[in-house]
């Protein structure tokens, strides 16, 4: 009889805190930089945008780098352990070193320190992601990763609150996030034994995570990989790539389409970020539940339906009212079930010794899709006579394209213990 499995939460908990950092760091990036940039150092807006980009270019290069690095690291503290303190602790102190030139109206100063922890971010957040599926079993990945999200938040929120209370006080708000940030790591760094955890479960993640596919001779490989689970996982990213343009679209442009559009002020369309956070909080744990019961593929698209909804909504709206709110909801509920849901169903085709890589072609997705949409939505809205209406309209179009390439994906439901090489769980259409 199969034995019946439960996501230990106590371990999960602690292993995520890996990603406390990168919540942090992503609120302070978002909210801080930009003002410190333009407001407080005097650089144009077209500098900001600069610096503010080369997050995402550096992770185009590093993240595949470090996160096939940390795929083939042996060391007596983990595979995963090393980059994520290592990238951790390097980013904390670069945001200190950046608040130190921003207090010094040091523009190279700070934006030196900036694209440090830019680039301590690459080192930590491969394995930072890697880390959860390495330690669990296939079957629970989507719930790990519902509760993954919940700490990845909190870290984002905890920032949140201090900016509001702290405002334009950065000397408070840095040294908070880098409170938070130092702690998490030092809890994660005494209490989270990698190479300890995945001994205690060998047995276990080897019958789940192993792909023992009669196809693969020796060890795991892409390129070994039979051409139906190839193509799923090229369509899969491709689902990833259009979801996050489309989400990147909306939340790059949704202030000035406010402001512009239903005539909100700017500090009242921080409502929106609620909005979305409320719904995603909403269905967290029913959207793990729906996965089992209908199906990962089945959750995503019903997930990619409530995102095109919601942009169909907000597209029609002049104003500002319930409805515009009902609209956000939609698309609080819809980003929730694409982005707790894709990841899992993209580790289900990995095997253990290759989820850095499998994290890395992911990101490197979201990346391009985080990267193309604010240009092309920026493009379009200054150079044709339909200005910020084509917001919208341009995101549901990107939520089809991710729910036709969806149609084609195959794999990614929870399988059971592999035995052979066409045992991981196919999809109907």
């Amino acid at each position: 009889m199969e034995e019946k499995l439960k996501l230990n939460v106590k371990t999960t908990l602690l292993v995520s805190l890996s990603l406390v950092t990168w919540g942090a760091f992503s609120e302070v990036f978002n909210s801080t930089v930009q003002n410190i940039l333009v407001e407080r150092l005097g650089n144009s807006e077209t500098f900001k945008g600069v610096i503010m980009s080369a997050g995402n270019v550096m992770a185009l290069v590093l993240f595949p780098l470090f996160g096939v690095l940390s795929d083939r690291t042996a060391s007596r503290f983990g595979k995963r352990k090393p980059y994520i303190l290592a990238g951790g602790f390097l980013t904390a102190f670069s945001l200190m070193g950046a608040l130190f030139f921003a207090n010094t109206y040091s523009t190279a100063g700070f934006s030196g320190f900036i694209i440090l922890a830019l680039f301590g971010m690459s080192v930590n957040r491969p394995a930072a992601f890697a880390i959860i599926p390495d330690l669990t079993p296939k079957p629970l990945n989507s719930e790990a990763n519902a509760l993954k999200g919940v700490v990845l938040s909190a870290g984002g929120f905890a920032v949140t609150l201090l900016i509001i209370i702290f405002g334009t006080d950065f000397t408070a708000v840095y040294s908070g996030s880098v409170a938070l940030m130092l702690v998490s790591l030092i809890v994660f760094a005494v209490f989270v034994k990698e190479n300890k955890l995945l001994d205690s479960r060998r047995d276990l993640l080897d019958k789940y995570n192993r792909v023992q596919d009669s196809c693969h001779k020796g060890r795991f490989r892409i390129s070994t990989m039979p051409p139906e689970k190839k193509r799923s996982v090229l369509f899969l990213l491709a689902v990833t790539l259009f979801a996050f343009f489309s989400y990147s679209a909306a939340m790059s442009t949704y202030v000035n389409y406010a402001n512009k559009v239903w005539g909100m002020p700017y500090n009242q369309t921080g409502i929106f970020v609620v909005i979305i956070g409320a719904g995603g909080l909403i269905v967290l744990y029913p959207v793990t539940a729906a996965a089992k019961k209908i199906g990962r593929k089945n959750t995503v698209m019903t997930g990619l339906a409530f995102l095109f909804a919601g942009f169909v909504l907000a597209a029609f709206m002049k104003k500002f009212g319930i409805l515009t709110l009902a609209a956000y909801l939609l698309i609080g509920v819809g980003w929730s079930a694409v982005s707790i849901i894709t990841m899992p169903m993209l580790f289900e085709l990995s095997d253990v010794s290759t989820v850095g890589a499998f994290v890395s072609a992911y990101t490197v997705s979201s990346t391009i899709g985080r990267t193309a949409a604010p240009f092309l939505i920026g493009f379009l809205i200054d150079n044709t006579r339909f200005g910020y209406a084509v917001l919208y309209p341009c995101a549901a179009a990107g939520v089809v394209a991710s729910a036709l390439c969806l149609l084609f994906v195959r794999h990614g439901n929870v399988a059971a213990a592999q035995a052979g090489c066409a045992s991981t769980a196919v999809m109907e259409a």
